[in-house]
């Protein structure tokens, strides 16, 4: 399937703010917790990829739906 401008665009808008939104996600993490008792640099790394994993999993199929609503949208627009 050939990508439209339209979806290139919608898909990597959607990897930018997935990047954004984990990053954000890791940097109130480390503000809020990493320190403290108890927490250590192992346990903040494996929490820290939880995170990613969730995030991008949200990411992708945002994408996905975001790519196929518009290729939908552009074929009515053809007719």
């Amino acid at each position: 399937m050939a990508w439209s401008k339209r979806a290139r665009h919608g898909a990597m808008a959607t990897l930018v703010a997935t990047v954004v939104l984990t990053a954000l996600s890791l940097l109130w993490l480390w503000l809020t917790s990493y320190g403290e008792a108890g927490v250590t640099p192992m346990s903040f790394l494996k929490i820290g990829v939880v995170i990613a994993i969730v995030w991008a999993s949200i990411g992708a199929t945002m994408a996905f739906f975001i790519v196929m609503v518009l290729n939908k949208n552009e074929r009515l627009d053809r007719r």
